[in-house]
């Protein structure tokens, strides 16, 4: 998989995210500026990990 395709999956999956914490906050659940920022870095961090797994395998 290439860069490129890693951002579209990166940004698709937060704004997955974004959509359920949207959804559990209709529904009542109490949501704080925490986990909006905790949802963003894992996401962030997925998305670093995979990239450095793929430039990884063009060098080693």
């Amino acid at each position: 998989m290439e860069p490129f395709t890693i951002g579209m999956l990166v940004l698709g999956g937060t704004g997955a995210s974004l959509i359920g914490i949207a959804f559990l906050e209709k529904y009542g659940v109490s949501i704080t500026e925490d986990l909006l920022a905790i949802t963003m870095t894992v996401t962030k961090f997925g998305g670093i990990v995979y990239l450095l797994k793929y430039l990884s395998s063009l060098f080693f």
